[in-house]
């Protein structure tokens, strides 16, 4: 029997955004608090800190459906006063002065892996596409990353990540503190309908709509494909590029329904959809492709150097070269073609994530949090 914990977990955005990092947060949260008595701390919080504004790129961060938290020193004090672990969710502003803080009053501190530079190299480009294209380069992704684990991840007594590619970038970038895999998991309510309704060939993708996501690259193989006539896409989301892709979409014969669906309509889809795609080039775990998985949807993913969701990948056929939308366009092809391997393959595809259920995420997280309070 796990004991009760106080816990002070400390995320820019506590339950007020959509960013992955955060939805992760907020699920976690809320199934710590059946055993443990947990303080949010953070933009809508139970401690609730005020927004941080960049004096430029605004409208930028919070298309990205994200937000900074503005370190309070003394409500952090305050907040942390009798806690018996410190969670950091994000090494940013907010993170560092939590650390800072907990450190100074002797609270052993986890730290959370969910940020890569190349989604920060990425999002410059839409602000200033010049000094991006000089930056965003594998040399500066790792010199970001080395400076990040020496000075944020390196303060902390253990290090949670949620893919064996996050662990291995931080090693890779000098790290010293001990860490550990777990997956970021999905709830109960990801799972598959008993018989599934009739309806068009449908392939969904999730996520922001922003550059690392490649959803321009999916709307092309759509368009090239032999039966684009019938294929229904959907692109669940939003983000600074949602008019970019509207008109994009124009292209196809059926167009594409794309914007914001509620966590309701997001369930729906993943049970229904015939094939979900994630072309993303930048990901540390791909929650949604653990959802889409977990309701028995087959998955095709991109096999990015800097993605980790090729996890997931049932085997060589799940999978396709980063960039290449021929070679997209042949997949979605294959897959309408062949229809009758639906049934075995929505079987195979809940088999591969059985054990990816929050409620192991949570007894992994309480096991991290036992033994650093162990060795306060």
């Amino acid at each position: 029997m796990v004991r009760r914990l106080r816990i002070a977990y400390v995320v820019d955005s506590a339950g007020s955004a959509r960013a992955g990092g955060l939805v992760a947060a907020e699920r976690m949260i809320q199934s710590l608090r059946r055993h443990h008595d947990v303080i949010s701390v953070g933009l809508g919080g139970d401690v609730d800190l005020e927004q941080f504004h960049f004096p430029v790129g605004r409208e930028l961060i919070e298309s990205n459906s994200f937000a900074f938290a503005k370190p309070d020193t003394d409500l952090l004090y305050r907040a942390f006063d009798g806690v018996d672990v410190v969670h950091v969710q994000l090494p940013f502003f907010l993170g560092f002065a939590a650390i800072a803080v907990a450190q100074e009053l002797r609270i052993p501190v986890v730290a959370a892996h969910h940020v890569q530079p190349e989604n920060i190299l990425r999002g410059i480009s839409l602000i200033a596409p010049r000094f991006a294209a000089l930056i965003n380069r594998p040399g500066v992704a790792r010199a970001l990353n080395k400076m990040v684990t020496q000075t944020f991840f390196n303060r902390a007594s253990a290090i949670i990540c949620p893919s064996q590619l996050a662990l291995d970038e931080l090693v890779t970038a000098g790290l010293t503190a001990p860490a550990v895999v777990i997956s970021n998991g999905a709830p109960a309510q990801f799972a598959p309908l008993p018989s599934r309704p009739p309806g068009p060939f449908t392939v969904l993708t999730v996520g922001r709509l922003v550059p690392e996501k490649r959803h321009d690259l999916l709307v092309e193989a759509v368009r090239r494909s032999k039966h684009a006539a019938k294929v229904r896409l959907v692109i669940a989301g939003r983000g600074p590029l949602q008019e970019k892709l509207e008109q994009q979409a124009k292209s196809l014969p059926l167009g594409a329904e794309l914007g914001f669906k509620s966590d309701q309509e997001l369930l729906r889809l993943y049970q229904t959809a015939d094939l979900y795609v994630h072309a993303s080039e930048v990901e540390l775990e791909g929650m949604a492709v653990l959802e889409a998985m977990r309701c028995g949807c087959p998955t095709l993913t991109s096999d990015s150097r800097t993605s980790a969701t090729k996890q997931f990948a049932l085997d060589a056929d799940h999978v396709f070269p980063t960039g290449d939308v021929q070679a997209l366009t042949n997949r979605l092809d294959d897959w309408f073609e062949h229809p009758e391997r639906q049934a075995r393959e929505r079987e195979k595809t809940l088999a591969a994530v059985e054990g990816f259920g929050i409620e192991h995420t949570l007894l992994a997280y309480e096991s991290v949090y036992e033994r650093v309070v162990a060795q306060r």
